[in-house]
């Protein structure tokens, strides 16, 4: 019998014949058909078929499930003692060729591919009863978290977020908080989830942390079979994915119910849960804070760190071996390891490298400002921030066009450098409230850390900056932040050119150039090594002609620098008073006052007072700004008040000044109001009034016009405070009498118990 005979239909083994590269001879054909019958007849009477199963054999697809079709095909030919053709090919997922080939294609057909249950190449490995303990020890769990196990109950879960949001430790407590089991798996990130297998039906849970190829969960069908093999094998499947915009967007549009977002709890809600889980005593945790110091605590979780860092500062916090500084160092030293793969990743991307060194300098401040500068400095950078420039024309004109208005959207570029956009605030400035939404990073000391790499491991990067912090507009809120950028590049920096950044801002035109050169200035001399040679740079200044320079030092006595040298402070204030003609005077003398009414409330005003009533009795401009300051000063009721009814020292200045500026005409008007102030408070604190009286009743011994004019406001003023009012009286009588005006005041004390003025 031919082939073509045997075969049904004389369908397929009669095209193979055809196809053959030569015909059998009949002697060749005879001997087969021998062999094949006594085959036939061995089989027969074991009861298998021709692929050696019996009838009880299972036939089995890659599933474990039987394939219906060939399975009654098979059954239909074995009950009817037929026997099946020798050329049938039964091989689910092979493919058949029925020319010449060329490439590298294979076929498996020994019982271990995909009809045989074959298990993809992709590794699995168990996840120990440690790390899934450890992941819940502490785990502050999220307000999503419920809707995250509602959701896996389908049995697979999509959880997105940034790096370091807690993403793999939420998973391993769904997974374990579902299944309430142990036997979890971790899964290769490289799957093909069209060959994945669930492994056995202890596995309750599979954990996919990180998806090389997750293109693929937007088939359809490819996941319906995924969610059918988990839901056989009674398990669940987490799978971790970064928060990619484009990929997250078209995930939540094909797979709704399967998509959760990874929002972190609050820092001091993460940082409680763990620190109670590290140290369960509470009287110990309470011991370890107040070393630390609480407010100091206190301020660093209000910056919203990520749970990965919190968790970082709990490991250094239990240690109880360092105090809050060394604590914040560490942590600045794990932020400083992280930026060189974080400026690789960027290298290529220069709006990106733009934005991270904007939101560096102006971390805390609205990300419309963040974004300005960062376009300023992609301006201005002119290809600098370019890792590549196109060579051919081909390229250039194919190039991408950095004026494209659609460019990285602002949730790309605050993901790529590791920051978020924090809740809207209102903040205060003279006369109105504005709100702003901040940037700020997710690893505490990230901006510092990657300014200070950039600088020291990139020569012409401080160019660039330095270039570009100088155009930035002199605004009040961001003179700060650029300031301490500028400071710190000259600790970073070194060398005997370390301030001559800095002293290129010292000479601008515009004011807040030179404010921002002072606070830099008051940043590098936190280094005792430049501290030197900013004390010498500042008295050199303080005496040259230029007012440029001598305003930046009023400028700087105002910063911290002046605060912690108050004496020297007030020395170069001084000088800097000296031979100016009008043109020049005003920028200096207003810069002059604002360094005064700086120092004063930074808690020397002894020493502010004291200098002031050296300065007033000279001529010139010492004694203008002098009896100008005094008179914004003297609203300080509370300690006037303290200094006058205790009688101290500063007491005599305090009432010579008012005296001075009574009787100058410039100065009356807001001395005046100042002391009408005074009467306000002096109504309802006791000691307000008593210091009130004493400085009249001393006033009193001096009945020059401007006192005079203070008494007849005080006399007449509609107010019905009776504070002060019954000396003014009793000292205009006296005057209008020609009699001395010492006499008693309202309260019964008499003369002799008042301090004498001493002007």
């Amino acid at each position: 019998m031919s082939a073509s005979q045997e075969a049904p239909d004389g369908g397929a083994n009669a095209e193979l014949e055809a196809a053959a590269p030569r015909r059998h001879s009949a002697e060749e054909s005879q001997g087969s058909q021998n062999a094949d019958h006594l085959q036939d007849a061995e089989d027969e009477q074991a009861g298998r078929d021709v692929y050696g199963r019996t009838a009880e054999d299972p036939d089995t697809d890659a599933d474990g499930d039987l394939d219906e079709e060939f399975a009654a095909y098979m059954r239909s030919m074995h009950g009817s003692g037929k026997k099946p053709p020798r050329a049938f090919m039964y091989a689910p997922g092979g493919l058949f060729n029925l020319g010449s080939v060329e490439g590298g294609q294979h076929v498996n057909n020994q019982g271990d591919g995909p009809a045989a249950g074959w298990r993809s190449p992709s590794h699995d490995g168990p996840l120990f009863a440690e790390e899934i303990l450890t992941a819940g020890d502490g785990f502050a769990e999220p307000s999503w978290f419920s809707d995250a196990l509602r959701a896996l109950d389908s049995r697979l879960l999509l959880l997105t977020g940034t790096a370091g949001t807690g993403r793999r430790t939420a998973a391993l407590n769904l997974l374990h908080r579902h299944s309430d089991s142990m036997i979890l798996r971790g899964v290769d990130a490289t799957v093909d989830f069209a060959e994945w297998r669930p492994d056995g039906d202890e596995v309750r849970g599979y954990l996919v942390d990180g998806l090389s190829q997750p293109q693929q969960l937007l088939k359809g069908w490819l996941v319906n079979q995924l969610i059918g093999r988990l839901r056989k094998a009674k398990a669940r499947m987490v799978i971790v994915l970064p928060d990619a915009p484009g990929l997250v967007r078209e995930l939540r549009r094909e797979l709704p119910r399967h998509v959760v977002t990874c929002v972190p709890p609050s820092t001091r809600e993460v940082f409680a849960a763990r620190f109670e889980a590290r140290v369960p005593d509470a009287e110990q945790r309470d011991r370890i804070l107040t070393a630390l110091g609480r407010e100091q605590v206190g301020e660093l979780l209000g910056q919203d760190l990520s749970p990965a860092h919190v968790a970082e500062l709990v490991d250094e916090v239990v240690l109880e071996e360092s105090d809050f500084v060394t604590i914040l160092e560490r942590m600045s030293f794990l932020a400083e390891q992280e930026v060189p793969e974080l400026i690789d990743r960027l290298r290529d991307q220069p709006p990106a490298l733009a934005f991270l060194l904007a939101s560096c300098v102006f971390e805390g401040l609205d990300y419309r400002i963040v974004q300005e500068e960062a376009d300023r400095l992609l301006e201005l950078a002119d290809q600098r921030l370019d890792a590549k420039l196109p060579g051919t024309r081909e390229e250039e004109e194919s190039r991408s066009n950095p004026r494209f208005v659609f460019g990285d959207s602002m949730d790309d570029l605050l993901r790529g450098i590791g920051a978020r956009q924090m809740p809207r605030e209102v903040r205060s400035a003279s006369g109105y409230g504005y709100s702003v939404e901040p940037v700020r990073f997710i690893r505490h000391g990230r901006s510092q850390a990657v300014l200070r790499h950039v600088w020291r491991e990139y020569g012409q990067v401080s160019g660039l900056m330095t270039d570009w912090l100088e155009k930035a507009r002199p605004e009040n809120e961001l003179i700060r932040p650029i300031g301490e950028v500028m400071g710190m590049a000259a600790r970073w920096g070194g060398g005997r050119r370390a301030l001559s950044h800095i002293s290129a801002l010292a000479r601008s035109p515009e004011r807040g150039t030179r404010q921002v050169a002072a606070a830099a200035m008051a940043i590098a001399a936190q280094d005792p090594v430049l501290a030197g040679e900013i004390r010498y740079r500042l008295t050199r200044w303080s005496l040259t002609k230029g007012w440029k320079l001598r305003a930046t030092v009023a400028y700087t006595c105002a910063t911290a620098y002046g605060v912690s040298r108050p004496d020297h402070a007030l020395t170069l204030l001084g000088r800097l008073m000296y031979g100016q003609d009008d043109t020049e005077g005003h920028p200096v003398t207003s810069a002059v006052s604002s360094a005064l009414r700086a120092l004063f409330t930074s808690g020397q005003q002894s020493a502010v007072i004291r200098r002031l009533s050296e300065w007033a009795d000279e001529d010139g401009r010492r004694s203008e700004v002098a009896l100008t300051s005094f008179t914004y000063l003297l609203q300080d009721i509370p300690w006037c008040a303290s200094q006058l009814h205790a009688g101290t020292d500063a007491a005599e200045h305090i009432v010579g000044l008012v005296h001075q500026a009574l009787n100058e005409e410039e100065h009356f008007d807001r001395t005046r109001r100042a002391i009408l102030s005074w009467r306000q408070v002096a109504d309802w604190d006791e000691q307000s009034r008593d210091a009130l009286e004493a400085l009249l009743f001393a006033l009193s011994y001096g009945m020059q016009h401007g006192v005079l004019r203070l008494f007849v406001s005080i006399d007449r003023d509609e107010n019905d405070s009776t504070a002060g009012k019954d000396i003014a009286r009793q000292a205009l009588t006296a005057w209008r009498n020609g009699q001395p005006t010492h006499t008693s005041s309202g309260t019964g004390r008499s003369t002799s118990d008042q301090r004498s003025p001493t002007r």
